[in-house]
């Protein structure tokens, strides 16, 4: 269920749980497991390098974050594509643990 923060809308959030979770698709968020810092792509007919992308969802995490004081769990495309179900064995760990605030998971 997405839901609205400040104008962000995040893919999902549980207020019981005070979790989010973050879908990063590889090309949209440009993965730093495929993409090197100064790599550029074009989204939407503007040219976006990867430091700059990952400067901007680092600090509308952060903003996002500070409203809710949640725990915050990326789950990047490319782990689904390598282990689905490890993927979301992760997921479920990452909810039970009560000091973990913030991770990405990219299939490692």
């Amino acid at each position: 269920m997405e839901y609205n923060v400040g104008g962000y809308r995040l893919d999902f959030y549980d207020k019981t749980l005070n979790l989010v979770i973050e879908f990063y698709g590889d090309f949209w968020h440009m993965n730093p497991h495929i993409y090197k810092i100064d790599d550029s792509i074009c989204i939407w007919g503007k040219e976006t390098i990867a430091k700059n992308k990952w400067e901007n969802d680092k600090a509308r995490l952060e903003y996002i974050q500070s409203i809710l004081k949640c725990k915050s769990v990326i789950v990047w495309e490319r782990a689904i594509t390598l282990n689905k179900n490890k993927t979301i064995e992760q997921i479920i760990d990452i909810i039970n643990d009560k000091n973990i605030k913030y991770i990405e998971l990219n299939g490692n």
